[in-house]
């Protein structure tokens, strides 16, 4: 019997979470095909970005965003070429560290670690202003007056982290870049012009494409799970703190698991179907 007990509870807690997955996901999906309208329907009246809460909110994702940035990507370059040097000299071909970095930055590690910090740092401000505004009743406000809280709320956020996450994500590959020259030409002797043509002739279009469809998507993951976590709070301000937990948690997750599958679909769909893209 007691084993009996422990099963069905362990079915019904399955099912129980199953079913509320679906939810959250067939929710996420309208809240996209939401916002997307909305944006076309600005797209075709020739408004997409005369709106000035879509600036302000490049503002805060994009240029506010600028000093951690920079910070991470710099001493992630120097990281990568301080670990490649010593590994790449014992054979002698320490003039592909350049290439190395760059690559590295462009195909994962600046699209990646740029989005999980806006995902930290700006995803978290998405969902506890939109929250507050579920337990204050503001967003009820805004229905009742006839201004749809998707167009108003939603729809600005996701089209500046669309923007503004691959500008970003273009300024950390920069900068990483940057970071390993730094590190290779004053500490270890290499000269400048051979660590930049490595670089040069290591990247190929494949890399830009990749980094680009995966910042696009982050951004995307980000702003959806940020502005959905902050729509659905119940409750009073404690809600508002578990619901911005939960969005940075679960965006957090959703890049990684977008980053494995885009990933694998452009390197395997590059050598099974020759795609040509070199």
């Amino acid at each position: 019997m007691p084993d009996s007990r422990i099963l069905t509870r362990s079915l019904g807690l399955i099912g129980r979470n199953g079913i509320a997955l679906l939810r959250h996901t067939s929710s996420v999906w309208w809240l996209l095909m939401e916002t997307l309208r909305w944006v076309l329907h600005r797209a075709r009246r020739r408004r997409l970005l005369g709106d000035g809460a879509i600036l302000r909110q490049m503002e805060e994702i994009g240029l506010r965003s600028l000093p951690i940035i920079a910070l991470i990507a710099l001493l992630i370059g120097v990281i990568l070429a301080m670990q490649t040097f010593f590994q790449m000299k014992r054979l002698g071909a320490e003039s592909l560290i350049g290439g190395m970095v760059a690559v590295a930055l462009t195909r994962e590690l600046a699209p990646l670690l740029t989005a999980l910090v806006v995902a930290g740092r700006v995803g978290a401000a998405f969902t506890a202003e939109i929250g507050s505004m579920k337990v204050t009743e503001e967003v009820l406000a805004l229905e009742t007056i006839g201004i749809n809280p998707v167009g108003f709320l939603v729809a600005p956020r996701f089209l500046a982290m669309t923007i503004m996450l691959p500008a970003l994500t273009v300024f950390a590959v920069v900068l990483g870049i940057m970071g390993g020259w730094a590190l290779g030409a004053g500490n270890f002797g290499m000269s400048t012009g051979g660590y930049f043509d490595s670089a040069r002739d290591s990247l190929v279009l494949k890399d830009f494409v990749s980094a680009g469809v995966k910042s696009v998507v982050f951004g995307w993951i980000i702003a959806l799970m940020a502005c959905y976590r902050g729509l659905i709070v119940e409750g009073g301000p404690e809600e508002v703190g578990r619901g911005t937990m939960e969005a940075v948690v679960s965006s957090m997750v959703l890049i990684v698991v977008a980053d494995f599958f885009i990933t694998g679909l452009f390197y395997y769909s590059f050598y099974l179907f020759k795609v040509p893209i070199l």
